[in-house]
Order: C-alpha cells, then sequence, then structure tokens
C-alpha cells in the first residue's frame, strides 16, 4: 500500500485558544461580538482530497472555552473514527485560531498511512457533557480564494508615490485592505502618517493560519507587491486634502493565496475597529454544486450591520482564471460571454451584492480611444447587470495600471476596485457624498446607456481618476 498524506483544514477560534497555543493577543475589540448567522445546528462537509482546505467552524456566541474545548477534541474523535477499520493510520491535529475573534478557528488535520479515499462527514453527535445547547453555529468547507491579476515588467522610475507632502489624515475615516499586505519601501515615508494604528494595543496586520513572521509587523512579501500596488491606486484617486487612514489586513500570503477563513478572520478586525470601507480585491469561483460557504457570508453580512455605521464593502468582480498568461494585445477587446457572471457562475464575495446592500462589486471596462465610446467590460474580467455595481474606465491605459515606484503594469478587477475605493472615500471626505444615502451611488457616477454586454447595474461607470 502506497502512503500518501491526505491534508484537511477546520476552522474555529477563540481568544483563550490563541492565548493559550498561539501567542497572540487579540487587541481590544470585543472578543465574542460578532453572532452567528442563524440558531439552526448545520454541518456542511465535502469530501477531502490532497488538496483540500477542510472545514471552517463558527461558534455560537456565548459559548464557553470548556464547551470550545470539548468541541473540538468531539470533532477529532469523529473523525478518527471513520478510519476505526484502520488502526495502522496515524493522525495529527492541529489547530488555528482566529487572533482577534474566539468565534472563529480552523482545524487541520493529516492522516498519514492512507490510500487516498474521500472523508465521510462526521456523523452530527450530541452536544459534550455540560453544553447549554450546540455550541456549533455552523461548519462550513474553507475556500481557497486569490487575488487573480497579470503583470508585465516596465523600467522603474525610482519615485517614490506620495499622497500629498502636506496631508491631513482625517482619524476615524479608515480604509481596510484585505489583500497581501504593505511594503512601506514603495511609498515615500508620508504613507507612515496614513496607516492604522490600534489605539491602546498592537496592532494585528497579518491573519494568516500561519504567518511567516510577527502578526505585529507590516510586510507584503508578495512579489509583485500585490497589497501595496493596491493601496497605491487607491491613495492615487484621491485628491484631498483629507485623506482616510489605511487599515492594512494581510490575508493573501506571498503566492496570493488566502482562504475564507483568514478573509473571515480580518473581516472581522475591521468590523470591530470600525472601518469606513473594506476593498476585497480578491474572492474565489463558487462550486454550484456545494453548500454556500455560510461563514464568509456570515462575515460580509456583518459588516452591513456594524455600529455606529455600516462598512461599505467593495469586492473585485473578479477575472478569467490563470493560465493562460492574459495577452496584452487583447486587453481591451470584449470580455467572452464565458466571463459573465450568474447564479451558476458566481465570484464570492462579490456577488453577495445582490442582497447585502452595502456589497458593491467592481470591474474594468473597455474605452476603444474614441470619446463617449464605452463598449464592454475589460476582456479578462467579470461583467453582469445583476452581480456588477460600478465600471472603472481608463481613458489613456484601457484595462490597465501603473504607480510610482511600481516597475510593473498591472490588469485586474482587483485594480479597478482600488482605484473605486479611493475615489469613494476622496469624495466621502472632500465632498460630502454620504453613502448611507439611499441611492447615493447612482447619483454620483456616470451612467451610460452605451454600455453592451449587459456589464453592470445600470451602466453605472467611473472614469478613473488617476489618469
Amino acid at each position: 500500500m502506497t502512503k500518501k498524506l491526505i491534508t484537511t483544514t477546520l476552522i474555529l477560534a477563540l481568544v483563550c485558544f490563541i492565548l493559550l497555543f498561539v501567542g497572540h493577543g487579540c487587541g481590544n475589540g470585543p472578543s465574542e461580538g460578532q453572532g452567528s448567522p442563524n440558531d439552526t445546528t448545520k454541518y456542511v462537509f465535502q469530501s477531502v482530497n490532497d488538496s483540500a482546505n477542510g472545514w471552517n467552524v463558527l461558534f455560537q456566541p456565548g459559548s464557553t472555552f470548556a464547551e470550545r474545548e470539548a468541541t473540538i477534541l468531539h470533532l477529532e474523535a469523529n473523525i478518527r473514527a471513520l478510519y476505526k477499520a484502520h488502526p495502522e493510520y496515524t493522525f495529527h491535529f492541529k489547530a488555528v485560531y482566529c487572533p482577534c475573534d474566539s468565534l472563529l478557528t480552523n482545524l487541520t488535520y493529516s492522516i498519514l498511512g492512507g490510500v487516498g479515499q474521500s472523508v465521510t462527514p462526521p456523523p452530527k453527535q450530541n452536544p459534550p457533557p455540560g453544553a447549554q445547547g450546540d455550541p456549533i453555529a455552523t461548519v462550513t468547507y474553507n475556500n481557497s480564494i486569490a487575488s487573480d491579476k497579470d503583470t508585465r515588467r516596465l523600467s522603474d522610475t525610482g519615485k517614490k508615490y506620495s499622497p500629498n507632502t502636506v496631508m491631513n489624515v482625517a482619524k476615524g475615516h479608515i480604509l481596510a485592505v484585505l489583500d497581501t499586505g504593505l511594503d512601506t519601501a514603495y511609498f515615500s515615508p508620508t504613507i507612515g502618517k496614513m496607516i492604522w494604528q490600534e489605539p491602546g494595543g498592537r496592532t494585528l496586520y497579518n491573519f494568516l493560519a500561519e504567518p511567516a513572521g510577527d502578526r505585529h509587523t507590516l510586510v507584503d512579501d508578495h512579489p509583485h507587491r500585490h497589497g501595496s500596488f493596491v493601496t497605491a491606486l487607491a491613495l492615487q484617486a484621491m485628491k484631498g486634502p483629507l485623506y482616510p487612514e489605511i487599515m492594512v489586513l494581510k490575508v493573501l500570503d506571498a503566492n496570493n493565496e488566502g482562504s475564507t477563513f483568514t478573509v473571515s478572520c480580518g473581516i472581522s478586525y475591521a468590523i470591530q475597529h470600525q472601518a469606513t470601507v473594506v476593498n476585497a480585491s480578491l474572492g474565489y469561483f463558487a462550486d454550484p454544486s456545494v453548500p454556500p460557504d455560510e461563514v464568509l457570508r456570515h462575515y460580509v453580512k456583518l459588516t452591513g450591520q456594524a455600529a455606529p455605521h455600516p462598512i461599505l464593502f467593495l469586492a473585485a468582480a473578479g477575472n478569467e482564471p490563470t493560465p493562460p498568461v492574459h495577452a496584452a494585445s487583447l486587453l481591451c477587446t470584449p470580455s467572452p460571454p464565458s466571463n459573465y457572471l450568474s447564479k451558476t457562475h458566481e465570484f464570492l464575495p462579490a456577488c453577495y451584492s445582490t442582497d447585502l446592500t452595502n456589497v458593491l462589486g467592481i470591474t474594468g471596462i473597455t474605452n476603444l480611444g474614441w470619446p463617449g465610446k464605452l463598449e464592454y467590460g475589460c476582456r479578462y474580467q467579470n461583467y453582469s447587470e445583476k452581480y456588477v455595481s460600478v465600471g472603472v474606465v481608463n481613458r489613456r491605459r484601457c484595462c490597465s495600471y501603473t504607480a510610482p515606484s511600481f516597475p510593473d503594469v498591472y490588469e485586474g478587477s482587483s485594480f479597478a476596485t482600488g482605484v473605486f475605493s479611493g475615489y469613494l472615500l476622496d469624495n466621502m471626505l472632500n465632498h460630502g457624498w454620504d453613502i448611507n444615502k439611499p441611492g447615493f451611488l447612482s447619483l454620483k457616477t456616470q451612467k451610460s446607456t452605451l454600455l453592451s454586454h449587459k456589464t453592470t447595474k445600470d451602466g453605472l461607470y467611473i472614469i478613473n481618476p488617476t489618469e
């Protein structure tokens, strides 16, 4: 029998577990304030294979440390029981906890000595002794999340990006960027004035399940600095004189990969610390054949219920998967029907925009060089009149973006989202936009009847203000 390592990931989180096992505090935000999606206990398990990410477990509010600890041991026992016919198997369990939310965790296990068969869902069991009802609210598959894009190398000008040498930062107005992090070397020292710091505590920047370094250190280790570039585009779209604080939430690793666990954990931190706008230049294509991702949806939904004000959640509409490498010569050609988002072709979290009113899906729109001639979604980006709220048009560099100090040309809905985040916050801070006013979006953007291919809701778009 060939030995095979089957890896799975399960999610669960509590502050006490973090303090005991991870060694990080969770900040000064509420440790159990994130609620649960509903009062119905659901186990949603998928088959496990070599590349599986496992499951996310969301606990009920009010569940105790003892109940959660007992529940984890109980789940581990259920998993072992699935293989009782194979006493030769060796199990390794590892819990990874969200460092800021006691209701969310990631449990990874591996089985050494198996033959790679799928894992049958553990049976629903009675609560452990002493539990007052089932402490688990939801268990769902831990989906992989990435931020796909394409880059091409340019000559580096060496110029550092600086929004303004004399800059006024509007404290309490926060742009939270869920991405690969931030590398301050790509910016002038001015950027230091804008980076949000947790009051009276150690600021969390890194929400990866297994960070390479300290959770409290700023880093962007992606080869093309995806998160740094998204942030630079947002800053370029702002004209001042007021600028927001930037909350850095590293939820994607050096390979541009994360999961619904890392993203949900970062969202929880943004909610606890009252972000104004969340930029989510990331996502994944949902599999319509499996149950929905209740954990990710739960945290995105909470942004719209946040106090003292709802948080606007801006999400990239997604791109055509790569490979193949995106051809520069085709960027401004029409987006094909295969890029049309629908109920059976959803890109999450952007497609939550249909029923979560604070979620806006963002994409890029082509401009073939003729004034007023808006045509289609950009060739490699998703579009939909149902799921995509706003398009971003580049008049000079059709469907691609550059910034000082970044030696690459970037294209993708990730960067259209960064531009719109900056555009929106600039107008909120300096021109009195009220994002809580009904219909504000259609009043404050442009509308085109020329948008074909059902590209965005009501044909709404903006011209990239960085050009």
